[in-house]
């Protein structure tokens, strides 16, 4: 994107060669970028269900703000806030729509975070 971007500034002819001047009729794919929610806060320990995000057909890319033990993991509040994104494509929309399902459900146990309130009380 970042290039294409720079060549229709820069070289506006060469970018209208590379760029359709519409779009194509039926899309060889549909995509969506899921923006992960957290509902807890504190520093990771582990992100959890690593095989089941293996198994998504349509998942081709996920990232973690929080990704190392250690990290610190805010609770969603805002898109700001936002713990990270999985990128969703696939041919058929149905596979899309499951993986995306399956996605949300995994979502509020994804991120185990150190209880720091069970820390304080045995200190």
């Amino acid at each position: 994107a970042y290039e294409l971007c720079a060549l229709a500034f820069l070289e506006p002819a060469q970018f209208l060669q590379r760029v359709p001047s519409r779009p194509a009729a039926q899309p060889d794919c549909y995509g969506r970028l899921v923006k992960l929610v957290s509902s807890v806060s504190g520093p990771l320990v582990r992100l959890r269900h690593a095989a089941a995000l293996e198994e998504l057909q349509s998942l081709v890319h996920f990232q973690t703000k929080a990704s190392e033990p250690g990290d610190g993991v805010q609770m969603t509040v805002d898109l700001s806030t936002c713990a990270g994104f999985a990128h969703l494509l696939h041919q058929d929309p149905a596979v899309l729509a499951a993986d995306c399902e399956i996605l949300r459900r995994l979502e509020p146990t994804l991120f185990e975070v150190l209880d720091e309130s069970k820390e304080t009380q045995s200190a």
